[in-house]
Order: structure tokens, then sequence, then C-alpha cells
């Protein structure tokens, strides 16, 4: 098998998808299906009448069922209710910033105290501004350097090699090794920048905290 072509294919893919992610998406988000409205709508209707009767009669619900009411409707336990309860109603895309959640988890932690959870963030504000900016830097700095690489190889490689500068076969080893380094370093910070990103993002829809 031949490793540079496989890992040339896999660069190329990840410039390109970071790339149209960049100019058209805001963030990685999941996004419900139109065949899933109807079911979500049902959902909906029945978690806020829920709520609506523990509202009016706190006694009614106990806070075990208000937790499995919550985690029956997010699909996801890990979360204490009360960092909901509000926010579901509010929110018209609710779904998508819980599925934000969910994506940018390992750094955020939550504390409950008294049945009353808060959320924060695991590393202070300024680390995950700092990380993402320096993804979206390895991002810019891979692609650039991606393209030209591109350009050397159609443009200067030929005439190098034949005016004995270095054999194919050996610049074929130093590619494989930096194409390796490149994929690995490129997945690192499309996934962790993304991740830093949505995290910020929750801040205020949320109320996330800064680390204490």
């Amino acid at each position: 098998m031949d490793w540079i072509k496989v890992l040339e294919i896999v660069a190329g893919a990840g410039v390109l998808l970071s790339i149209l992610k960049w100019l058209f998406l805001s963030s990685y988000r999941l996004s419900l299906r139109k065949k899933n409205f109807g079911e979500f709508s049902t959902e909906t209707d029945t978690l806020i009448n829920f709520c609506k009767a523990f509202e009016q009669d706190p006694s009614s619900k106990s806070e075990i069922q208000l937790q499995n009411a919550f985690n029956q409707f997010l699909g996801y336990s890990k979360y204490h209710y009360s960092i909901f309860f509000e926010k579901f109603k509010s929110l018209w895309n609710f779904k998508d910033k819980f599925a934000d959640l969910k994506y940018s988890g390992f750094l955020i932690t939550q504390k409950v105290e008294n049945n009353k959870a808060k959320l924060y963030y695991r590393f202070k504000e300024s680390t995950l501004k700092r990380g993402e900016m320096i993804s979206i830097f390895i991002i810019g700095l891979g692609s650039i350097l991606y393209i030209l690489l591109i350009t050397f190889e159609l443009f200067a490689l030929n005439i190098l090699i034949t005016k004995g500068y270095f054999t194919q076969s050996s610049y074929n080893q130093v590619k494989l090794y930096a194409l390796l380094a490149f994929v690995l370093c490129y997945a690192a910070a499309a996934l962790l920048g993304s991740k830093f990103g949505v995290a910020l993002s929750l801040k205020d829809t949320f109320d996330i905290q800064e680390k204490s």
C-alpha cells in the first residue's frame, strides 16, 4: 500500500473540509431531521405539561420523576434537570444547544447543591480562548503549507531531483513522515478547536461559570 498517497488524500480532504467548515458553518451541530419533528413536538408538549403540573403543585412530582422526565426527553442522564428546567422552554433551538453541550462536555463540569446545579468550565476562559486561537492558527498554517507543498511538487520537485539535490526515494521518505505529522496535528487542531469554540459559545446560554 502506498501510504504517501493515502496520507495525501486524507490531508487534502482535511484541508478542504476545514475550509468549507469555516466558510459555511458556525459550529458543529446535531440537526433534527424532518421526519423527527412530529415525534419531537409530542415529546416537547409532554415535558412542558409535566413541568407545568410541577409548578402548579410541587408536591405532585418528586425530584427523581423530574430527573427521569428530562433524561427521557434528552436521551442523556449526565446533567441535573435544574440546568434545563427553564431553558428548554425559552430556547427555540434547545436541542441544538444541548447537542453542543454534549459535544463540548469534557470541557464543562457541573456542581449540584441542594438539588440545584451549576455548570463550570474545567479551565479558565482565557485558556479556552487561547486554545481555540492556537487551533485556528494551526489549521490556517497547515492549509497554507499543504498548498505550498502541492505548488512545490508541480513546479520545482522534478527540477531539483534532476539537478541532484536529492533523490525521489529520499524525498518520499521525508514526505511520508511530514504528512503523517500534518494529518495528526491537523485533525487534533480541528477537533479541539471546534470543541473550545462551542464550549465558549454556550457561556450565556447555560450560565456557565468561570473555573473557581
